[in-house]
């Protein structure tokens, strides 16, 4: 046998794989936006953030302004890069993806997910209403506990040893979801969402990144420097679409999201035109708030009382 028909040979075989049942179902995800609770959002006050500077400065580093800038971020300063947001866990990653995808450089989650199993320091297959309990508990102390990290009244763990002081964290919700089925079962635009949600979000299902213009109402958000978007409820005409198309001019472009148009688009070279909710129809799954496992861990009480009898 020659070398050549040896590794044909071999080519051939089927590989290992490790498969379950329904791994080849994947959900398809609504890319949701988040909404902030300023009553929630919590920072540290000027002052704790300049000790936080004066305590940098006077260390060995000295402080150039780039330390500076790198110890702001360490630490927190800006406090706008710390999240906390509630929701499922898989919808809030999703929201986060058009930002963070690829910037990532260290993830750790670890709850006890109640499965059944018997660890050395926790059961992990309590009664669910009494899991339910004991994790409100635990996630109820976290957050006076950060206040206070961020305060630098508590200095247990980490924060003594590198002087972590200042910051803040924003605290999020995620949005419903923005299509919600009508009396008649029709897919319609969620009345909870207001002009700025809905364009942010069509921003998101269009791969825009979200930056409303101040000056220029048909700037929502844009893709490229010369590619913008604009999202409305209302319907255009011909005439609207024609002071839109001239104020863009050539080399640039813009995409617009509306409820319907009233005109020949192909008069206007430089718009393109989809309808709202009919563009994203088919991108993902609507209305589905709650992606947990439905996994029954522990037995029936009846099927415990039949091995029993066995």
């Amino acid at each position: 046998m020659t070398l050549s028909n040896r590794i044909n040979i071999m080519s051939k075989k089927q590989k290992l794989e490790l498969t379950w049942i329904g791994k080849d179902k994947r959900p398809r995800l609504e890319p949701r936006i988040l909404l902030e609770d300023k009553a929630l959002s919590y920072r540290a006050t000027e002052k704790d953030r300049r000790g936080s500077e004066e305590d940098l400065r006077s260390e060995d580093l000295r402080g150039s302004e780039a330390d500076l800038r790198g110890f702001q971020n360490l630490v927190g300063l800006n406090h706008h890069d710390n999240l906390l947001i509630h929701g499922d866990n898989l919808l809030a990653l999703k929201a986060l993806e058009q930002r963070y995808a690829g910037k990532v450089k260290c993830v750790f989650i670890d709850p006890p997910y109640n499965t059944g199993s018997a660890f050395t320091h926790y059961d992990d297959g309590v009664e669910h209403s009494l899991w339910l309990s004991l994790m409100r508990d635990r996630l109820e102390a976290i957050v006076p506990r950060l206040k206070k990290v961020i305060d630098g009244e508590d200095q247990g763990g980490i924060s003594k040893a590198v002087n972590w002081q200042g910051g803040g964290f924003r605290y999020f919700r995620l949005a419903p979801s923005l299509l919600k089925k009508d009396s008649w079962g029709n897919w319609i635009i969620n009345k909870a969402y207001n002009a700025e949600m809905l364009s942010e979000t069509m921003c998101k299902h269009m791969g825009y990144i979200y930056a409303p213009s101040q000056e220029i109402f048909w700037q929502h958000g844009y893709a490229t420097e010369n590619s913008y978007i604009y999202v409305t409820t209302g319907t255009l005409g011909h005439d609207q679409l024609k002071l839109i198309s001239s104020e863009i001019g050539t080399g640039r472009s813009l995409l617009i999201c509306c409820k319907g148009f009233m005109a020949n688009t192909d008069e206007f070279s430089n718009l393109t035109l989809k309808k709202i909710p009919q563009a994203v129809l088919h991108k993902c799954e609507w209305d589905h708030d709650d992606y947990s496992f439905a996994i029954n861990v522990l037995p029936d009480e009846q099927d415990a009382e039949g091995d029993e009898n066995e």
